[in-house]
């Protein structure tokens, strides 16, 4: 059934990428999905290769709808006007040595599947940043989305919180 949804979802990569292309505004309300489903990584995340036994920091190979409204970002650019930067400063160098360096673990450890799930975790973080970084230079500095996504975020978990407390 995850396959199912997975397929899903990536077909539904062009169509967004064609409506963000669209309009500046489908950008912003598409930057915004890379912060709302935070409240619920879990339930918008598929788990492939899963090892739910695992103590490490990454238990699968995920892929979560952050992941895809970053890739429709990162296409979107990619496709747009301006020129989209891969390795836009001096810590992402830094980022990608420190990632190649990490390559090896996963021929040298003692289970290096979970090295590679480390990895992809890498991977798909750096593709979050250059999401963001891109959509900041694309938008010409236009932050104040990350704004309204950090407050509702913070908003909606502190009514989480207080419920819990009272109903817990």
């Amino acid at each position: 059934m995850k396959y199912f949804f997975f397929a899903t979802a990536l077909l539904g990569v062009f169509p967004a990428v064609i409506l963000l292309l669209a309009s500046r505004r489908f950008v912003r309300w598409g930057t915004l999905g890379l912060l709302l489903p935070l409240l619920l990584f879990n339930e918008t995340a598929i788990n492939f290769l899963s090892h739910e036994t695992y103590r490490g920091t990454s238990r699968g190979m995920e892929i979560s709808i952050i992941y895809l409204v970053a890739l429709v970002l990162l296409l979107t650019f990619f496709l747009g006007r301006k020129p989209m930067k891969f390795f836009p400063d001096t810590g992402s160098l830094f980022y990608l040595a420190y990632f190649l360096c990490s390559i090896p673990s996963v021929f040298n450890a003692a289970n290096g599947l979970f090295s590679f799930f480390e990895l992809w975790k890498m991977f798909m973080i750096y593709l979050v940043f250059l999401a963001v970084y891109n959509y900041l230079e694309y938008s010409d500095g236009d932050f104040d989305i990350f704004l309204y996504g950090i407050a509702a975020v913070v908003a909606i978990n502190f009514f989480v919180i207080v419920k819990q407390h009272f109903h817990g």
